[in-house]
């Protein structure tokens, strides 16, 4: 019994969390939840889309990563759009050429993008 309890509140202290950083209400969140297009665990792929998309994760982190997206339709969507944006950045700039400052510039709108429905 305290597992679930446990889990029900740690799903309600996601949510709680989940919302502001999406911009959106906990009812909306919980509605995604419950047609699956977010789940908790999206929260770890938010943070590890950059690296997935720069290629600099492991070979286990970046099965895990495809995994999560291949089954979840709100990061698919999500992340799809993102992956367009870096593409076309490096096709327009590639790092080589482009100073840091002005990279971090360009890619910084795009580091704290969470929500499914851009």
């Amino acid at each position: 019994m305290s597992n679930a309890r446990d889990a029900r509140a740690a799903t309600r202290a996601w949510v709680a969390a989940a919302a502001p950083r999406l911009g959106v209400t906990e009812a909306t969140v919980r509605r995604w939840i419950r047609a699956g297009r977010l789940n908790p665990s999206c929260g770890e792929i938010y943070a590890n889309i950059f690296p997935y998309l720069d290629r600099e994760l492991s070979a286990e982190d970046r099965a895990d990563v495809e995994r999560h997206i291949a089954a979840c339709p709100g990061c698919e969507d999500h992340f799809a759009f993102d992956g367009t944006v870096l593409r076309f950045v490096r096709q327009r700039a590639p790092r080589a050429l482009m100073p840091s400052a002005l990279q971090e510039r360009l890619l910084a709108p795009f580091r704290g993008r969470a929500s499914p429905d851009g």
